[in-house]
């Protein structure tokens, strides 16, 4: 048999042209793979399976659970904003300039005014120090001989009056190296809402061993020579209310001269004050004088102070009535 023609099966028919797969897709024929389109196809289908689709890959933010999903945050738009106006642009780039191009001088100027102010109060402290440090000295000097000495007093307490106070001073030792002041008053408030009080004494020596009767001292301070005392009355006391008080203190060093004094001050309203020394029998009292200190000078007065006997002891007995507020009474003796 010939083949020429296509084979047996074409004997008696007409050839047929050569047509592609795509062709004969279209002219409905049906064909069938080749052995190169077998193994084309095979090639695509192993490049395709070997990489996950698009679809089945899993995010991490879809593997966590929803309750552990931050939410997104929701992002300004920006592009709605009105634009910044062009005069205050300008208003605030002069305002940038002018800050910064004075600068320098803001904090010069500020150093200057914070080192002016500490250098007035150093100055006014160094003097205070000169004036305490050398004012022992220029008050010696000739020229400063007439400037009489500027003397102080405490400062008067109309919290309250006293209707009758008692001073007494013993005299402890013969030599007057030690005494001890106690004062009892009887005390009207006269302000309401009255919780505290001072009470002062001085002396040429030393005070200590301050007490109080009523009370708690809270403190005892040095002012102009005299030691004050608050004492806190632990109550809030009311206008009207009256209470007695003794307070107390230990001399030490005050009465070491043959002719000595006491000075009580009036520093609150007063009706009857009452001044009594206490002598050692070995050394009694031989002259009393009455004075008022005015200013830096004394004026004598005649009193009916005298020399009795105190608790089986010689002492000396001066009653004031009706004393003024601010007055300061001094009683002298020569033992």
């Amino acid at each position: 048999m010939a083949s020429d023609n296509g084979g047996w099966y074409n004997q008696g028919r007409p050839k047929c042209p050569c047509v592609t797969t795509a062709g004969a897709q279209q002219l409905g024929i049906r064909t069938f793979p080749t052995p190169s389109t077998k193994k084309a196809r095979s090639a695509i289908y192993r490049r395709q399976t070997s990489r996950p689709p698009s679809h089945s890959r899993i995010s991490a933010h879809s593997q966590q659970p929803e309750s552990a999903q931050v939410p997104r945050r929701k992002e300004f738009d920006t592009s709605r904003c009105r634009p910044f106006p062009r005069f205050m642009t300008h208003i605030f780039s002069d305002l940038f300039v002018l800050v910064s191009s004075h600068l320098a001088t803001l904090a010069a100027t500020t150093l200057s005014l914070l080192a002016a102010a500490v250098f007035a109060y150093f100055r006014v402290q160094i003097n205070a120090g000169t004036k305490w440090v050398f004012g022992p000295m220029t008050r010696r000097l000739p020229w400063n001989q007439s400037e009489p000495a500027k003397r102080y007093t405490l400062a008067p307490d109309s919290s309250l009056s006293s209707e009758l106070t008692v001073v007494d001073i013993v005299l402890l030792a013969t030599d007057g190296r030690t005494a001890r002041y106690q004062k009892t008053a009887n005390y009207l408030v006269t302000r309401h809402f009255v919780h505290s009080y001072r009470e002062g004494v001085t002396g040429a020596g030393t005070v200590s061993g301050f007490s109080t009767l009523v009370g708690t001292i809270v403190e005892t301070a040095q002012e102009h020579g005299f030691y004050v005392s608050r004492i806190d009355l632990a109550d809030i006391l009311t206008k009207g209310y009256r209470f007695q008080n003794v307070f107390t203190a230990d001399l030490h060093d005050c009465f070491t001269n043959t002719t000595e004094h006491w000075t009580q001050e009036i520093t609150r309203s007063t009706k009857h004050l009452t001044l009594r020394i206490h002598f050692p029998v070995s050394r009694p009292p031989k002259l009393v004088r009455c004075k008022v200190v005015e200013g830096v000078s004394t004026r004598q007065i005649k009193t009916d102070a005298r020399i009795t006997e105190l608790s089986g002891e010689q002492g000396i007995i001066w009653d004031v009535k009706s004393p003024k507020l601010g007055e300061i009474y001094k009683l002298e003796w020569v033992w």
